[in-house]
């Protein structure tokens, strides 16, 4: 692939990889190179160099690039980037369930900073701050991204709206 073609588009793709593509797209795309699979639930995960692609369904739900992926966003993000430039783009967030940053204002699109997220589950009581806008945790502007993930919005949102009504039946 070309610095061209590397592009993370939000809710979209990364580089020539979009969201919906069967396993055989993917696979066409790549072109040769050893990939490993593995199996999460229901969930299949192939890494292929510095991207993982992961299906459901037989439908791609979300691209990860890490390590040294040298595609960027429209903004200049990419793996490498600091949180001080992310929060350029916006207010950060956390989900807190799948362990990663967000920009709240732009959908289909996660960070993972490494070694700073893994520990924000045992950190987060000691780390909680409080400030003039109330408690929160503290994240360090010196973290690197070390993974992008693109994914589809409407698809999440399905599965959380679908979540709640279980939980409101039971």
């Amino acid at each position: 692939m070309s610095r061209e073609d590397d592009r993370i588009i939000p809710g979209e793709s990364i580089g020539p990889f979009r969201l919906g593509a069967t396993e055989s797209d993917v696979l066409a795309q790549i072109g040769g190179g050893s990939v490993h699979r593995e199996q999460r639930d229901d969930t299949q995960v192939m890494h292929w160099n510095d991207l993982s692609f992961w299906f459901d369904q037989g439908q791609l739900t979300q691209i990860g690039a890490h390590t040294s992926f040298g595609g960027r966003t429209a903004a200049g993000i990419g793996v490498g980037s600091s949180l001080a430039d992310l929060s350029k783009e916006g207010e950060l967030g956390l989900d807190l369930e799948d362990g990663v940053i967000i920009l709240e204002d732009v959908d289909g699109i996660c960070f993972d900073v490494g070694d700073g997220l893994p520990e924000m589950g045992k950190m987060l009581a000691d780390e909680l701050v409080e400030g003039a806008d109330g408690p929160g945790f503290h994240l360090d502007a010196a973290w690197l991204i070390s993974w992008i993930g693109v994914f589809d919005p409407d698809r999440v949102a399905a599965i959380e709206d679908e979540e709640e009504r279980a939980s409101a039946e039971a």
